[in-house]
């Protein structure tokens, strides 16, 4: 190779390198930053090994997770550039996963929203999450008194709705320690509504507190298309 070929493909290697040197310096490359602190209850304690997880706003279904130490600090990584959701949760403690807003209480301290730079920090994020959740403990049988299974729907007077779930006898469900009312439907069954006079149509709210623990009784009436005629 000649000195002039040999120069010109030296200063063409430092152009191509300079180039991707300064697309990933640049403010809008794709060079992840992360997110640091600590995850602590009501009134400030730690609550340890609790899940952290980050939503970016420009793309909430893809979720970050990581998992608090033994002191409730965390170290999210891989976190996009631009604004970040930011909270966390412990199920077993109590504390339920928020991403629905169903489990949402007025008063909420999260999620955090906070700014990831390329590459950069940010530290002293503190997640104050609580209050804890309250329990139902379903029993669920049919006209033969066999335990059912079937379909939970909440409905809350302050959020959209209904939130549902699946459920089957002998299930203990985390619900939010705020008011609903509760509607249970199975195939070939009639709505059974929460209600203290009938559970024909929906009635009494739920309203139990944190960590407070309800047992529900459901004995749903089939359809009058499903119902079953007496042998004659």
């Amino acid at each position: 190779m000649s000195t002039e070929r040999r120069r010109a493909w030296t200063v063409l290697t430092v152009l191509v390198m300079g180039a991707a040197l300064l697309r990933a310096q640049s403010p809008g490359s794709n060079i992840s930053g992360s997110a640091a602190g600590v995850v602590v209850d009501e009134t400030g304690k730690p609550i340890p090994e609790a899940t952290v997880f980050a939503l970016p706003e420009m793309e909430m279904t893809k979720e970050i997770r990581a998992q608090a130490d033994e002191f409730g600090r965390f170290h999210l990584t891989g976190l996009p550039p631009g604004e970040v959701f930011v909270d966390a949760f412990k199920e077993s403690a109590g504390y339920p996963y928020c991403f629905f807003s169903f489990f949402k209480t007025p008063n909420a301290k999260t999620p955090v929203k906070v700014k990831i730079v390329p590459g950069g920090l940010v530290s002293n994020v503190v997640l104050e999450i609580g209050p804890k959740a309250a329990y139902l403990e379903f029993s669920i049988t049919d006209e033969n008194d066999a335990a059912m299974k079937g379909t939970l729907l909440f409905d809350r007077a302050d959020i959209p709705g209904p939130y549902q779930r699946s459920v089957e006898s002998g299930e203990k469900v985390m619900v939010p320690a705020v008011p609903f009312q509760l509607t249970f439907q199975a195939n070939g069954y009639l709505p059974w509504h929460y209600s203290k006079v009938t559970q024909a149509i929906p009635g009494n709210s739920i309203d139990l507190k944190p960590g407070e623990s309800m047992k529900v009784f459901i004995h749903p009436r089939r359809s009058a298309s499903q119902a079953v005629l007496p042998d004659k």
